[in-house]
């Protein structure tokens, strides 16, 4: 999990409905509203703003795999009804695994899906009615997170001491989250292995990780973001140090 940033207010269409006294304030009636299209464009703008990966795993974002966060979960019984339309309640994630159509026999995408569900759930779909660490609010400098070689998410006591942040609770985070399943620890573990293989020469290794560190020129950030953070280490924020670093957090 990255920092990322969300939405300071709401995009065109989710104003017009939240403008529109006639329309019950509620996430299912904006579903429908202009048609789903209001809906689609929420979606669109989250994506954007967070450099087109899921604000939990860090799977890419694609047509297909890809909702509307809610970070206060609709279930929620005290503030989930009133926080279901607010803008600044809602960030973009993957479907977390569940979805069927990007099943391995099908489309060879184990980052998608891969069997069985209930055991590489991840993301919004298994956090359920917990409301969990808001990656809106980790600090963009050095990574509260590190990653094991064998793909698995860790936490780093040092790091939450120097930034004042509660180290269980992000432990926490991670379980919650079910950012340690397989599904997810084969694709980072992969991704460490492919850059272990390359021969340790600064000039490479400086190329290689802005290659894969810094947005391209769409603006979009490779998955696995922190992945490749952690095995760079220094070099990797030495590199996100450098201005303008404000996209680190969008």
């Amino acid at each position: 999990m990255k920092p990322v940033r969300g939405l300071s207010g709401p995009p065109p269409g989710l104003k017009r409905f939240c403008d529109d006294p006639s329309q019950p304030q509620n996430w299912e009636t904006f579903g429908d509203f202009e048609s789903g299209a209001a809906k689609q464009e929420v979606a669109n703008a989250l994506a954007r703003s967070q450099r087109g990966l899921c604000c939990y795993c860090e799977a890419t974002l694609v047509s297909g795999d890809r909702q509307v966060e809610h970070v206060v979960p609709r279930s929620d019984p005290l503030h989930g009804s009133a926080r279901a339309v607010d803008a600044t309640n809602m960030l973009a994630s993957c479907k977390g695994g569940t979805e069927r159509n990007f099943a391995v026999d099908a489309l060879n995408d184990p980052a998608r899906y891969l069997p069985p569900v209930r055991d590489n759930m991840s993301c919004g779909q298994r956090k359920g009615e917990t409301i969990v660490m808001d990656p809106r609010n980790l600090p963009p400098a050095r990574s509260i997170f590190v990653v094991a070689a064998d793909g698995k998410i860790l936490t780093d006591p040092s790091v939450c001491i120097e930034h004042g942040i509660d180290a269980n609770e992000a432990d926490k985070a991670i379980i919650d989250l079910g950012l340690n399943v397989e599904r997810l620890r084969i694709q980072r573990a992969a991704i460490l292995a492919s850059l272990s293989s390359v021969p340790a020469d600064a000039v490479v290794w400086d190329a290689l990780a802005r290659g894969t560190l810094l947005p391209d020129e769409g603006g979009q950030l490779r998955p696995w973001f922190t992945t490749t953070r952690s095995f760079f280490r220094e070099l990797a924020e030495s590199i996100l140090a450098q201005p303008p670093q404000d996209w680190i957090a969008a």
